[in-house]
């Protein structure tokens, strides 16, 4: 994920939150995506990958790994959730209009591109961050049964 990413990201959220400002949790939207957007710019950061601290337990580093995916899968299931409240939203906002004209003309807008590119980014992210997270665990188990294995042959 590129830099410019996470401010399209941040810029989306705005973007959808400005029509919605009467709903109660308009407050918690923008927290949600604010820490979504700080987790994806410290992934980039980290050039998307963990802490490679050899001194850290297997078990912190997937704590910390699993701490990441879960603010990356907030950010994107919340841009998939509010899909259809931005888009009846924004048709509302084009006033008496067919909604086929309607939906039409708001699918078709530059916002619309990318909105839909900032969700599937954000996606892309949070299963990036379940791929490295299960790696962690891969990892973890191998040099477990990697020691199971030097003890049962030091038993033989």
């Amino acid at each position: 994920m590129h830099i410019d990413d996470i401010a399209q990201i941040q810029e989306t959220a705005h973007w959808i939150a400005a029509p919605m400002k009467d709903v109660g949790t308009f407050e918690q939207f923008h927290e949600v995506v604010d820490r979504a957007a700080r987790a994806l710019k410290e992934a980039h950061d980290n050039k998307g990958q963990p802490s490679r601290d050899d001194n850290q337990p297997w078990s912190e580093r997937y704590r910390v790994v699993a701490e990441d995916w879960v603010e990356k899968e907030a950010a994107a299931a919340l841009l998939e959730d509010v899909k259809s409240a931005v888009l009846a939203q924004s048709m509302a906002q084009l006033g008496d209009v067919p909604v086929a004209h309607a939906e039409r003309t708001v699918k078709a807008s530059d916002q619309w591109e990318d909105y839909v590119t900032k969700t599937v980014n954000a996606r892309k992210a949070a299963n990036h961050a379940k791929v490295q997270l299960e790696y962690i665990k891969m990892k973890a188990w191998k040099e477990k049964d990697a020691n199971a294995t030097r003890r049962a042959e030091m038993n033989i």
